[in-house]
């Protein structure tokens, strides 16, 4: 995450965020928290948790224009991602005013590392899902279109 911008600054600016627009989000006002996730792909964006207790978010912010282009290219894909790959859903694009900072809103998709000894099977499964993914030709047509590498 860039350093330019404090994390607790920008964590506090997500919370203000969210608190400011609770009934939109379906969040308890008093209640919004954000937490800071580790972003073991890269730390380009910010990803956060966000919630009020019982429901939550996941929130990826970026502010500088190369990683906001992905961003916003999976904005563009996202309806076809979801459809076609189990894409947690995109919900909203949100941008924080006065830092620059902005990105997809998605559900929150709980999870574990898949136990791969008990549930043999998923790993074909996934290897199955990535093939489709990655002969799409209508995905790889998109992309090319955004001037994406593909």
């Amino acid at each position: 995450m860039p350093e330019r911008f404090p994390l607790d600054q920008l964590t506090r600016r997500v919370v203000h965020y969210f608190q400011r627009r609770s009934t939109k989000y379906g969040l308890r006002r008093k209640t919004v928290d954000a937490q800071y996730i580790l972003n073991w792909g890269g730390f380009v964006n910010a990803s956060f948790t966000v919630t009020d207790g019982e429901r939550m978010y996941h929130l990826k912010l970026a502010d500088e224009e190369y990683v906001l282009s992905g961003l916003k290219r999976w904005q563009a894909l996202h309806g076809l991602l979801e459809e076609r790959y189990h894409a947690p859903l995109m919900l909203d694009w949100i941008r924080l005013r006065g830092t620059g900072f902005q990105g997809p809103l998605f559900q929150y998709v709980p999870g574990r590392p898949a136990d791969l000894v008990t549930r043999a099977g998923l790993l074909r499964e996934v290897l199955d899902l990535l093939g489709r993914l990655h002969s799409d030709e209508e995905l790889a047509g998109a992309l090319a279109e955004d001037g994406a590498p593909t």
